[in-house]
């Protein structure tokens, strides 16, 4: 081939290097649309939304940072080794200092030290001078800073608020079920208003044609024709209505599942969930044993409780008890400094409190002013549960009343239709007859889609009121009231 031949073929040659270039990362984009899901079930959409959904995964992220901030209290009580040491020279001579401590606080307020020093001083014109100790202290605060009461109280604090955004997290993902529901739920019955309103757009646009004929042969009236047209355009406006409303609230679902919102997929109808649904007392006792959010107004009472306690407490005086024994030993050697041939020992007592504790006692005051407000609170929220329990069962209730007689309605409907236009074609029927049989029909098909869908978002709604929507870990619970 001469060079000239090969100059012709060179665009395709590279074309065809550019396609199979191009050929992987088509294949790997074909392969990421086909993952995306095009279909969920109510269950599926649920196990997903709480796998991947945004809101639930910042919450478990803010409990992972709690959790790491309670670690960090957990070690102010552990062993900490503290060297000490330094070395300088000067003009007349040159000072060396090194030692190892090991230090710890104990949840009853005590620090712990103990350990080894050695010190050396060199000069010019002087003998060295090396010193050694091992030295044990102890140091106990007492009264106002006594006891794990005080002393305790930051690793308390941080561990309530581990079970505080655990309960956030778990509180977020029934919300998300309950809100995965509703739209899944919704989702499904635009699809089935948007399927029915497709068909009833070729019907009607079928009868408007039939309408018309019969107006050119004589045998239909004028305002019997413009009956069809405005019923036409009315079925073609609601179907429009109606897609945009279905993809308004796809993408709503998308953004739960944690997907982009132009995935496309459907809601796909399952059995029906049903409910056994308990007397109302039982209802409210579940609910309040079961509630994290009423379980949090009783961890913050018991908060409360206790911090009048340490704002008792710190009216007291504070005294702090020390004391000090060490080994020394001392020449012009370091063998000599490590002799340790020498002991002293030392105890004694501070007081470190002003009086009198204005400040102490305003503290209490208000102290006892955020106990009795989270007692209210309690009050509030335990009658407001009650409130919501009575309203989920009386909906559940009027739910599955409704939703048998919206299947005898939409039935009926149905076979009016049907008759009406039978009774058309044979021209025993106007089109008001066709057309009005037809509303109602999309009317009861309408009603039965919102009763079927509200018997599911209702027993969903009242496990959720019951805090029994997802499982919870014991430990989040409340299972009692508050103590007096």
């Amino acid at each position: 081939m001469t060079f000239r031949a090969f100059r012709r073929w060179l665009p395709a040659v590279g074309l065809l290097a550019a396609l199979a270039g191009g050929a992987p990362r088509a294949a790997a984009a074909s392969e990421a649309t086909n993952d995306a899901p095009c279909a969920w079930t109510l269950p599926a959409a649920i196990d997903y939304a709480l796998a991947h959904n945004r809101a639930i995964e910042s919450r478990r992220l803010g409990l992972e940072s709690r959790q790491v901030g309670a670690g960090a209290a957990a070690d102010t009580y552990r062993w900490t080794l503290r060297p000490v040491g330094g070395a300088e020279a000067r003009d007349d001579g040159r000072y060396i200092d090194a030692g190892l401590f090991a230090t710890r606080a104990t949840e009853a307020g005590t620090v712990l030290s103990a350990g080894p020093r050695f010190q050396q001083t060199t000069l010019d014109n002087a003998p060295d001078v090396n010193e050694g100790r091992v030295a044990i202290e102890v140091r106990q605060p007492l009264l106002r800073r006594g006891g794990s009461l005080v002393n305790a109280e930051p690793l308390v604090r941080a561990t309530r608020e581990v079970q505080t955004a655990r309960r956030d997290l778990e509180l977020q993902r029934a919300d998300i079920v309950l809100r995965v529901v509703e739209l899944h739920e919704e989702l499904y019955r635009l699809q089935r208003r948007l399927t029915n309103d497709t068909a009833a757009v070729a019907r009607l646009d079928a009868f408007l044609r039939l309408t018309r004929a019969r107006d050119r042969q004589g045998r239909a009236a004028r305002g019997d024709t413009l009956r069809a047209e405005i019923a036409s355009g009315t079925i073609h406006q609601q179907q429009a209505d109606t897609a945009a409303r279905l993809t308004a609230r796809r993408a709503e679902l998308a953004e739960l599942l944690g997907l982009p919102p132009s995935v496309p997929f459907d809601a796909l109808s399952g059995p029906r969930f049903v409910v056994t649904a308990p007397a109302a007392d039982e209802a409210a006792a579940i609910a309040l044993s079961n509630r994290l959010d009423y379980a949090q107004i009783l961890q913050d009472i018991d908060d409360a409780r206790r911090g009048v306690r340490i704002a008792r407490q710190t009216l007291l005086p504070d005294i702090e008890l020390a004391s000090r024994y060490e080994r020394q030993g001392q020449g012009d050697t370091a063998s000599a400094a490590m002799s340790l041939d020498h002991n002293a020992w030392m105890v004694g007592v501070r007081l470190l409190s002003d009086f009198p504790p204005r400040a102490e006692k305003r503290a209490l005051s208000q102290a006892e002013i955020t106990e009795r407000v989270a007692r209210l609170r309690s009050d509030t929220v335990q009658s407001a549960i009650r409130l919501q329990v009575l309203q989920a069962l009386d909906v559940l209730h009027r739910s599955n009343d409704e939703l048998p007689l919206a299947g005898t309605t939409l039935a009926a409907a149905r076979q009016r239709l049907e008759l009406m236009r039978r009774l058309y074609s044979s021209a025993r029927a106007t089109t008001f007859d066709v057309s009005d049989a037809e509303t109602q029909w999309r009317d009861a098909d309408e009603r039965w889609l919102a009763a079927r869908s509200a018997v599911t978002v209702a027993a969903y709604r009242l496990l959720w009121t019951m805090g029994t929507l997802t499982d919870v870990p014991n430990c989040l619970k409340s299972g009692s009231e508050p103590s007096q």
